[in-house]
């Protein structure tokens, strides 16, 4: 029987993706790249696991104790930094609940209300015409 933590990390799918880096080059030109990457979607205990740091964020080595030294398998400062590393990769995602079409005019009309400007103004009752 093998142990428990050395269950390994399967991943539900595996999707590819890209990213686009825009550098500009010693002559002012823009120079855009593109890198292929992909993005492994995970359980959430095995996401679990990787926050907890009992496996390595690079390469998916399970650990018997959380966030050795460096893993085994790739050489990852594993105490150094995998919690920067998974903070900055599984920050979450917030579904949408409105269009973005609507949270733009909606801060569009945050801004118009910020930027007026009441003027003096008196209260004039029923029947009085100004």
């Amino acid at each position: 029987m093998t142990e428990r933590w050395r269950k390994p990390v399967i991943p539900i799918a595996i999707e590819p993706e890209s990213r686009t880096v825009v550098t500009i080059g010693e002559s002012g030109n823009r120079e855009f790249r593109t890198f292929k990457d992909y993005q492994f979607i995970l359980k959430d205990e095995d996401v679990e696991r990787l926050r907890q740091g009992y496996v390595c964020i690079n390469c998916q080595e399970p650990f018997e104790t959380p966030f050795p030294e460096r893993c085994i398998v790739c050489d990852f400062p594993c105490k150094e930094r995998q919690a920067e590393v998974f903070a900055r990769s599984y920050e979450g995602w917030e579904p949408p609940l409105t269009p973005l079409s609507d949270k733009v005019a909606a801060l569009d009309e945050a801004d118009d209300k910020k930027a007026h400007i009441p003027g003096k103004s008196i209260w004039l009752p029923r029947g009085v015409d100004p």
